[in-house]
């Protein structure tokens, strides 16, 4: 499947300093995307600083891999962006910083008014699912996040108020 590599709109705003996808933080995850058809993809190198036990991912590194995947399907299959209101994660096995890569991939697989569901799985080779989450995004426009010091999308292009975003992720 071809895939396209997303450019981060952001990294040139000034301020910009994401802990999930931001290239110049320095304590960041320096998450990337791809769009591959429908979904979003994100290819990670986990690396030991970021563990809770020894050779063992900490749990909310694991959720932020999620929940930024999550804002970056929404930011692009949906053309907007949001805030996280709630994350809900159920983990079933350990990831262990000692893996090559984790590749955390999300799509939309439906819509109902407000409340859009996305799907994502990795990819690993044994087919593990590591983990479910469920989150929801609240959508703010584009006047009322920049009042609130949130980066709106580069043009001030509005956002539609109150959509909701159910996440379900197994990686």
């Amino acid at each position: 499947m071809d895939s396209k590599h997303i450019i981060n709109p952001w990294k040139e705003v000034e301020g910009y300093d994401c802990f999930g996808c931001s290239p110049d933080n320095p304590l960041g995850l320096h998450m990337e995307f791809q769009e591959e058809g429908e979904d979003i993809v994100c290819h990670w190198h986990p690396g030991t600083h970021f563990q809770g036990w020894v050779h063992t991912m900490h749990g909310g590194i694991l959720s932020t891999l999620c929940d930024e995947t999550a804002g970056w399907v929404v930011f692009r299959k949906l053309q907007t962006s949001g805030v996280t209101t709630e994350l809900n994660v159920r983990y079933k096995k350990p990831v262990m910083t000692t893996d090559d890569t984790i590749t955390i991939r999300g799509h939309v697989i439906g819509q109902k008014r407000n409340l859009v569901t996305i799907w994502g799985h990795d990819t690993k080779p044994a087919g593990r699912h590591l983990r479910h989450l469920r989150g929801h995004l609240l959508h703010l426009p584009a006047r009322e996040g920049s009042r609130d010091g949130l980066h709106p999308l580069p043009g001030g292009r509005g956002i539609s108020r109150d959509l909701s975003l159910s996440l379900f992720v197994n990686i």
